[in-house]
This record gives structure tokens, sequence and C-alpha cells, in this order.
């Protein structure tokens, strides 16, 4: 039996697609995931969160079912390095990073919306509570996503980003920015202005220069969803595309406030 945990990890992937391919012999599918289920029972963290993302083939709900040992898994610092010490892409140069495999591992999340929310705001309020900026950062951009395609999460996710335009990570405030200041945040926005709210009262943690700050990106959506519904235009699948590290460079521009407020 292979020891080297590196070779056993790379070989769960394709146990998953062999368990998942309904070309797949049934017995050799039988085995390849009762492969996988003794996994799912080891103590390796890591050598678990590999079986998790590779029985997603065969089981798509296998990681919703997994959802809080994941968020423990991914906001355990010391986990970290065990992450690029054992897992390797065929065809990949280096190890892949605890981030990376986040990013992977949130995607497995898409046909479950309300869980992939819960999973990204753990992870992402366990970094902001252990000041793990990595952690933040990369829950914060499928976040962003999710945002950008369902703009009903806006409420959580707009809450949590105005807590996060005081973190002390850069990277970490950039993203919050980009949150708040998304096309599809406007909607919500809106909604709590005209329940009487101030639209940058959402960020209930947020500092007063930080409010100062975002107020007038936030006017600016409300305005554009505004528009955008009487006119009823069609979302720009152009837009939707956009790296969501990129979209604040166009919003914030010319925005010397920004920078005063360390935002940039």
């Amino acid at each position: 039996m292979e020891t080297d945990p590196s070779v056993r990890l790379s070989v769960l992937p394709a146990l998953g697609e062999a368990a998942a391919d309904p070309r797949t012999d049934q017995d050799a599918a039988t085995a390849a995931r009762a492969v996988l289920a003794d996994v799912l029972c080891g103590d390796d963290a890591v050598m678990w969160v590999a079986a998790v993302y590779a029985s997603a083939g065969p089981e798509p709900d296998s990681a919703v079912r997994h959802l809080d040992r994941l968020v423990e898994v991914f906001s355990d610092a010391a986990v970290r390095p065990r992450f690029e010490d054992v897992w390797f892409v065929p065809d990949v140069e280096g190890p892949c990073s605890r981030e990376i495999v986040l990013w992977r591992v949130a995607r497995l999340f898409e046909h479950a919306p309300a869980s992939q929310l819960s999973l990204l705001t753990r992870v992402i309020e366990a970094g902001r509570r252990t000041g793990d900026a990595l952690l933040c950062r990369e829950a914060m951009d499928p976040a962003w996503r999710l945002l950008v395609d369902r703009p009903s999460v806006g409420g959580v996710l707009l809450s949590l980003a105005g807590e996060l335009l005081d973190d002390p990570d850069g990277a970490v405030r950039l993203r919050a920015v980009n949150m708040l200041a998304a096309p599809q945040a406007g909607t919500e926005l809106r909604h709590l202005t005209r329940a009487g709210q101030e639209p940058w009262a959402l960020p209930v943690g947020c500092s007063a220069s930080s409010r100062r700050t975002i107020t007038p990106i936030i006017a600016q959506r409300i305005t554009v969803s505004e528009c955008a519904g009487s006119l009823r235009r069609p979302r720009c699948a152009a837009r939707q595309h956009l790296s969501p590290i990129t979209t604040p460079t166009s919003v914030l521009a010319g925005r010397p406030t920004v920078a005063a407020a360390g935002l940039s």
C-alpha cells in the first residue's frame, strides 16, 4: 500500500471521477467509493478534504453534508501548511495552497447557494476573528461572485462587508469595498433606504471615516440600480465576468478619499 500522502491524495480525484463515470464497471465504481469512504473516516484533515472534493463527483451533496467540518479545517491555521505539503495536481507546477483548495471546494456548493453562503461567511468570520487575512481574501472572492449571481444574499454579505471595511489587511478592505460597490448591491441598499434606513447604516461595524468613504459609492450604486430597474435593462454579461479584484479600480477612480482612508 502506498504510504506517501501526496501520492495517495493525488489518486483520490481519479477515484471520484471513476465512481461518477457511468462507463465505469459497477464493481470498480463500488470499490472507488469504498476507498473514498475510508479516507472520510480518517484523521488526516487535508486527506479528508481531498476525499470530500473527490466524492462530489459521484455524490454532489457530499460537500454540503460535511460543511461544518470543512469550515473547521479551513479555519485551522495549524493545518494550512499541510495543504502545500501533500496537495499536488498533475500537470500543475508546485503544490496547491489552502487558499486554492478553498476556492475549488467553494465551487462544489454552486448548486446549493444557501450552503455556499454559509460556508463562505463562516470562513470569512473565522478568518476575521483569528486575523487570518489570506483566508478572508480567498473566501471573499467567491462570495463576491455569489452576490453577483444571486443578489438576494446581499443582506448577509453587505453587512459583513461593512464590518470588514476597517480590517487591518488592505486586500480585505478592497474586497469589502468591491462588494458594497457591486451593481447588484444597489437593489438591497435601495430597499433599506425605502425602509427608512440610511443606506450606509448597513455596515454596522465600520468606522466613521470608512462610512464617509463608502457613502458616495453606495449612493452611486443606488442611483444606477434605480435607473436599471426603470429601464428594465438586462445585466451586462461582460460585467459579471470581471475579476472581483479589478472591479473597484473603475468604481473608485478619482476618489482621493479612498486612498486617504487606506482602502486602496
